[in-house]
């Protein structure tokens, strides 16, 4: 049976008469309301709780600043609603109540206005835990809860019983493990429910507002959630419990997530003339690139392609590329090689061409280097038979062997100068005539 709760003007040190789940409570005497009086207060009225919680053949709660400060949220719902007036335990409680429910409200003059605002702050966090809340239980299902609270002139104390159809589950605030980042995962973890769930449901909210879908205990964090708070309530029924629901502190504002970006490559050939191309390898779904190309570290203006031809201001150079990562939701990745290699100028050539005959023996080939610009500092020369290199046949001329005869003689040339990619050229064969 559900009662309309009643308002009683008392008296400084009235004693309070309870009977909860049948059993009589000790009286509580409550005295004149004051920053000493409203802890003694208190304290009276959860010593009768558990000593109803003792003769009941239950252990006692444990004594701590949480107890009394949760059983002083019951009486601040009512304080902060004009008095008593309009209980509705179905406000209050954690889980609802199942079945009848009553509440013994008192009144005592005196002041204590500052207790309020301390006591609106805690309003409505509860914990099942019957160790760090005023409520207990008896072997009749009776759940009793105690608050205390000042207002104005008056000093509330107030006594809640709920007997319920089955016992409320023991519930612990769930936290939500993982990065809260942009392409991260988080985790809703909830260890300590008594019974433990078999089937837990989940339900995911940014700044409050149900994410629609998000009803498993992990939720994958997209770009739509980037600088919301995130919270979970996980929601559990077991067999011959009342149903359990908690939900957990938000987290910090959802960040920027991080590009997982690749050391970039860059190919071809360090020549002048020759064209370099960067890669980036794959950055993940979604990202845009930009280049930049930096000579000895410094940006070249105007390149911003994939490519850069190596011009002759880059000669005697590191030749470097940067690419630059962007998604939305993310913070924008860069990455630069380093390189040690430096760009080598070209010499602008032509093919070296051998005189005389290799059909007779003793006949004698001169080579000619051909045109080099700039001239190289030093010249090399290598006789080839069918393009095996001749022992000690490295000078402008050679005679012809017995050994040559009928065979494709040729001569490489190797050019080196400083700053300049080494070059090596061979001839057209030998004539045969």
């Amino acid at each position: 049976m559900k009662l309309r709760p009643r308002i009683r003007p008392l008296a400084l040190g009235l004693a309070l008469a309870l009977t909860v789940g049948g059993l009589a409570v000790a009286p509580v005497t409550v005295v004149g309301a004051s920053a000493a009086s409203n802890a003694a207060n208190a304290s009276s009225v959860l010593d009768k709780l558990n000593a109803y919680r003792t003769a009941a053949g239950i252990p006692g709660f444990k004594r701590s600043s949480n107890l009394q400060a949760n059983a002083q949220d019951i009486a601040a719902y009512y304080a902060a609603h004009n008095g008593f007036d309009g209980f509705n335990p179905n406000d209050m409680s954690t889980p609802p109540p199942a079945a009848d429910t009553q509440s013994f409200p008192y009144r005592i003059a005196g002041s204590g206005a500052k207790a309020v605002a301390a006591v609106a702050a805690k309003h409505r966090k509860f914990s099942a835990d019957t160790n760090s809340t005023a409520f207990l239980f008896d072997k009749t299902l009776n759940y009793a809860g105690a608050g205390f609270v000042t207002k104005g002139n008056y000093t509330y104390v107030l006594i809640v019983q709920t007997r319920y159809t089955a016992p409320p589950q023991v519930t612990v605030v769930p936290k939500i493990a993982g990065t809260r980042a942009v392409g991260q995962k988080v985790t809703a973890t909830f260890a300590g429910w008594t019974p433990k769930p078999a089937d837990p449901k989940f339900q995911w909210y940014a700044d409050y507002v149900a994410i629609s879908g998000a009803k498993s205990s992990s939720l994958s964090i997209t770009t739509a959630l980037l600088g919301k708070r995130l919270s979970v309530k996980v929601a559990a029924a077991a067999s011959g419990y009342l149903s359990g629901g908690r939900e957990s502190a938000a987290t910090a504002a959802v960040v920027r997530g991080t590009i997982a970006a690749k050391q970039p490559v860059v190919a071809g050939k360090r020549v002048v003339g020759s064209t370099l191309t960067v890669t980036a390898g794959n950055w993940g779904s979604g990202v845009t690139y930009s280049y930049q190309w930096l000579r000895n570290g410094v940006l070249i203006k105007g390149e911003t392609r994939a490519t850069h031809k190596l011009v002759a201001a880059d000669a005697g150079k590191r030749i470097d590329a940067r690419v630059i990562g962007m998604r939305t939701g993310y913070n924008t990745a860069r990455l630069t090689t380093s390189t040690a290699a430096k760009t080598f100028a070209a010499f602008a050539t032509v093919k070296p061409v051998i005189s005389g005959s290799a059909k007779t023996v003793g006949n004698r080939l001169t080579v000619k280097p051909g045109a080099w610009t700039p001239r190289p500092t030093s010249i090399a020369y290598s006789w080839k038979r069918d393009g095996k290199t001749i022992a000690k046949a490295t000078g402008t001329v050679y005679a012809v062997t017995k050994a040559d005869v009928g065979h494709k003689i040729t001569v490489t040339v190797t050019g080196a100068r400083s700053g300049y990619r080494t070059v090596t050229l061979t001839s057209a064969a030998a004539s045969a005539k």
